[in-house]
């Protein structure tokens, strides 16, 4: 099947698919799967490493590839790296409370409270969604609740993630993408080392969620990188990068994210 796919993918008249995705279906539907993976059910090896000889196929710096991949299905392994994500978890959650923390409140008075005008009572709501503002609403309106539509996600997003820390060695399959270098890294050029190996974990990602997989990208794990290279043997010179926790998910309604919107962040010609 995969030779197949793999010699039809670039016929102009083909468009691939599996199960029902086309390419930009699962460009904009592989999410980060946290809640929702299977703890309970094996991947078979097969579909890992068919995932993995897709992501062989991404870019990579001269064409040489210097990644790694060690997949982890060992029930103790997992248990031990899943202990040492919680506690890197339950570090970075208590350090970004703390950077949180608002200022001390300054002694100055409060702005007196207007009634509502009319008009104000008479201007419509914006949902949130909405592409752009009904008329007679402000574009402050519309913004507002597009920043509450974004932190309601992102709010999400942080419970998820901490679900995923507690389960973490539950998952069925922990695979952790490693580079190469037989050294430590050089202090310059590291963008154009790791850009030899993350576009493949990304298209891992694709192949596996094109085969009924979810998976998530984290490096939580990196704060104790010493400790869980000394568990899975890895000798010097290989410097890990990303933790893809891999399991088939419960349900199927993935859809595109909540993004702010595009224009402020593209950029023609300059800054």
């Amino acid at each position: 099947m995969l030779t197949d796919w793999l010699d039809n993918a670039g016929s102009p008249t083909d468009e691939p698919t599996f199960y029902g995705l086309t390419p930009d279906g699962l460009l904009t539907t592989t999410r980060s799967v946290r809640r929702r993976l299977d703890l309970s059910r094996p991947v078979p090896r097969e579909l890992i490493e068919e995932c993995l000889r897709i992501a062989q196929q991404a870019p990579c710096g001269s064409g040489r590839n210097t990644g790694h991949w060690i997949v982890i299905t060992d029930p103790e392994v997992r248990a031990s790296i899943g202990a040492l994500y919680r506690t890197a978890f339950e570090h970075n959650l208590t350090a970004s409370a703390s950077a949180r923390k608002p200022p001390p409140p300054q002694d100055q008075a409060a702005p007196p409270a207007t009634a509502p005008t009319a008009q104000d009572q008479a201007a419509p709501t914006t949902r949130p969604g909405d592409l752009s503002p009904p008329r007679g609403t402000s574009a402050e309106t519309t913004e507002h609740e597009q920043k509450r539509g974004l932190e309601g996600s992102r709010k999400r997003s942080l419970d998820s993630a901490a679900y995923l820390a507690r389960h973490l060695g539950e998952v069925p399959v922990l695979v952790l993408a490693c580079l190469q270098t037989g050294d430590d890294l050089p202090d310059g050029n590291q963008a154009g080392l790791w850009g030899s190996l993350l576009p493949s974990v990304w298209s891992y990602m694709l192949a596996a969620r094109a085969r009924g997989l979810g998976t998530t990208w984290t490096t939580v794990h990196l704060r104790h990188e010493r400790a869980i290279a000394d568990l899975l043997g890895i000798p010097p010179g290989v410097h890990q990068a990303a933790l893809i926790p891999t399991a088939y998910h419960l349900g199927e309604t993935f859809r595109p994210a909540l993004r702010p919107p595009l224009l402020p962040t593209v950029h023609h010609d300059r800054w």
